[in-house]
């Protein structure tokens, strides 16, 4: 059983009139799965990249969540999760009749099933595991946060840009999915909710995920 507490937090940046991170999140009995998404604020439909990108990779990978965790290779799940991405985003490009390049965003996801999860990570944002009193990285921006070198998931050789992890859950308490607006001012990993500066130009989002305990019954 599903036995997760999800929170969501966000900001909108000192210049903005709206938070545009999308996210998406199911959670039923069985499988908790979340997706978050910065669109790349200088492309024209980014926003539209990301609120796509999120829901529709939210629901692949909690619908296809046994056949991608059986996959003994990682790189192997990278390939299948890449080319479901790239054929979104092409998709896009004739709906919205414009590049690839206007529909940059990027993608945290987690999906938990039972004991297991799957982590997604194209772009900025990093996810944190839980340990006891410390935060643990489990993935982080594979090359940089700034806008001419971020990784997005509209570019080409998304393979070689996608990072995905599977493992199991009993050693974490929490994950934590957040964007680079946030985790670029948080103090330390392990206390986020403490900002070296008031509040940044960038909006953020800060998604939690709390193992909730079992209630014992009498």
């Amino acid at each position: 059983m599903n036995n997760y507490q999800v929170d969501v937090q966000t900001s909108k940046g000192l210049n903005r009139s709206k938070n545009r991170d999308k996210y998406n999140i199911k959670q039923d009995e069985h499988i908790l799965s979340v997706s978050l998404s910065d669109g790349a604020s200088n492309r024209r439909y980014s926003d539209w990249g990301a609120e796509i990108i999120s829901y529709s990779m939210n629901t692949y990978i909690s619908e296809n969540f046994e056949l991608l965790y059986r996959e003994n290779s990682i790189s192997r799940m990278q390939r299948i999760i890449a080319v479901r991405i790239d054929n979104l985003i092409e998709q896009m490009t004739k709906i919205f009749s414009t590049e690839r390049s206007q529909l940059g965003t990027t993608l945290l996801h987690i999906s938990i099933k039972a004991d297991r999860f799957i982590i997604v990570n194209i772009g900025d944002g990093i996810i944190l595991g839980k340990k006891t009193d410390q935060n643990e990285i489990l993935s982080r921006p594979r090359n940089g946060i700034c806008n001419n070198v971020t990784d997005l998931c509209s570019q080409i050789e998304l393979n070689n840009r996608i990072q995905v992890l599977k493992g199991y859950t009993k050693d974490y308490h929490a994950f934590f999915l957040m964007t680079d607006g946030w985790h670029t001012r948080m103090s330390s990993i392990n206390n986020i909710y403490k900002f070296n500066t008031l509040e940044k130009d960038d909006d953020s989002t800060l998604i939690s995920l709390y193992k909730q305990k079992k209630k014992v019954k009498r």
